[in-house]
């Protein structure tokens, strides 16, 4: 992204509101082993790296303890168990990366950029050191478009499946299309695309979809609509309608009147 194409940094208004750069949903890939608590404290950080940044060099330090207001009390009352699993996310983190595709169609060309260029755990002072890569500072500092998550919301989610349809959700709550069959909004994604999205492109659930509609979809889709999203109905899509191994992309239908109160 050259300089001249990026907006004014917006201010986040809200105290528990983070907001992003649409592309980072998109771009970055996260390690398989990823969990739901993980997914937590990454959102977390990135929003103290907004909220405690003062100038451009791309540093600063968090202490474990403020990682806890947006859990569940029960997540940390085990100090020493929390700031294990603390320790854990970090070791993970190092490995998130954004991966941009040259658009160029004669280019095979891969850009990928660590999100995290250091990391410091001091377990003495339970205190972590952090810098981030000029990606990821667009990422959080310079957007047009973006997705605004509640962090008390976001983190109250159990199921990483949810957590990812979540965040698509609201990334495409203004960009979405609308399926007049059904009056719901309507989001189309390929296989790969989808699977990647909610960090499940692996052996397991390439090689079975009927696995991942049982253990991600299904129990996702339940969670949300308990309260999160009036409706949301998950379609494959086929080449081939009377092929059923042929599934090329995903559907997504979605109600979300219930959240126009939602800021």
């Amino acid at each position: 992204m050259n300089i001249s194409e990026k907006n004014t940094n917006i201010i986040v208004k809200s105290k528990n509101t983070l907001c992003y750069q649409n592309e980072l949903n998109a771009e970055l890939k996260f390690p398989e082993k990823f969990t739901a608590k993980d997914f937590n404290l990454f959102f977390i950080t990135l929003f103290y790296i907004q909220k405690k940044f003062k100038s451009k060099t791309k540093k600063l330090k968090l202490n474990f303890e403020d990682f806890t207001q947006y859990l569940k009390d029960g997540a940390y009352k085990n100090k020493n168990r929390f700031y294990k699993e603390i320790c854990s996310f970090f070791n993970k983190a190092q490995y998130i990366c954004s991966s941009i595709q040259n658009t160029d169609k004669n280019s095979k060309d891969i850009d990928i950029n660590t999100f995290f260029t250091k990391i410091f755990i001091s377990n003495e002072k339970k205190e972590i050191e952090l810098e981030i890569s000029s990606v990821a500072y667009d990422y959080l500092f310079f957007f047009k478009q973006f997705t605004k998550i509640d962090l008390y919301e976001f983190c109250s989610i159990d199921k990483i499946g949810a957590k990812g349809i979540y965040r698509i959700l609201l990334e495409f709550k203004n960009l979405a299309n609308f399926d007049k069959k059904s009056s719901m909004k309507c989001i189309f994604f390929t296989k790969e695309e989808f699977m990647v999205r909610l960090n499940c492109y692996n052996e397991t659930y390439k090689n079975s979809l009927g696995a991942f509609d049982k253990l991600i979809i299904k129990p996702a889709i339940k969670e949300l609509e308990k309260g999160y999203f009036k409706k949301i109905v998950c379609n494959k899509i086929k080449n081939n309608p009377y092929d059923k191994k042929q599934i090329t992309g995903f559907q997504l239908l979605y109600d979300d009147s219930n959240r126009n109160q939602v800021k």
